[in-house]
């Protein structure tokens, strides 16, 4: 029997970068991000897909189906994929769809506008970068502080950060004050993108800043915490 699944436990954003996004005839690829978040209270394992809507054809894919395990309020965030667009795919303007669910059936999903300028010949579509099964082609160019999700945000959030090397790391919560309220993580971690979730039901609501310490990184941003 297949995993059961209630409406909206998970939510997918993707994101274009540098849009209007114009593919030339002999192909070529676009980049954009993408945030997975678990607005449950459990764990749950969701599927993850993305389709071309082509003019004249119609739905294309799934161009990538990958399966993820999240924690309770965990958010994944992937800031670098890429999507190539094969010269035969024909002229015209597109949408591409991502979905999360249990395939095919959907719980969200999130689309955006691209045009292909012409067609010609060239290589079949794929994706660069997607999720765990290709972490490496993924690391972070640098060590930085990505923020988190939701902002503002009501008893928890997920802060996201990269690490482009190995590093001892310390992300710590603070009052404006500058009174530390919680210590996220205080450990070693290997390179990669993390998510890290605060479960602020101990504290008041108001603005609090967190710090991200890693390697020669110091960084800090601020969250609203409303209740």
């Amino acid at each position: 029997m297949g995993a059961l699944f209630f409406y909206h436990v998970a939510e997918v954003t993707i994101t274009p970068k540098n849009p209007p996004i114009i593919i030339p005839p002999e192909g070529g690829r676009f980049s954009f991000e993408a945030t997975i978040a678990n607005s449950s209270d459990m764990a749950v394992e969701v599927e993850v897909w993305t389709m071309a809507d082509v003019p004249g054809v119609g739905h294309y894919g799934p161009l990538i189906k990958r399966t993820l395990h999240l924690s309770p309020h965990q958010t994944i965030y992937r800031p670098n994929l890429s999507q190539s667009v094969p010269g035969f795919a024909p002229e015209g303007d597109y949408y591409y769809i991502a979905y999360v669910g249990n395939y095919p059936d959907k719980m969200d999903s999130s689309s955006f506008a691209f045009s292909k300028a012409g067609e010609s010949i060239g290589h079949r579509w794929s994706v660069n970068d997607w999720f765990e099964e290709t972490a490496e082609l993924s690391l972070p160019v640098r060590a930085s502080l990505l923020g988190n999700y939701p902002n503002p945000f009501n008893s928890s959030t997920t802060i996201n950060y990269g690490l482009s090397s190995s590093a001892e790391v310390k992300l710590e919560v603070f009052t404006l004050l500058g009174e530390k309220v919680a210590t996220l993580v205080d450990r070693w971690q290997e390179a990669g993108y993390k998510s890290v979730s605060w479960e602020a039901s101990g504290v008041s609501s108001g603005a609090y800043f967190y710090k991200l310490t890693a390697g020669d990184l110091t960084d800090t941003r601020r969250m609203i915490l409303l209740k």
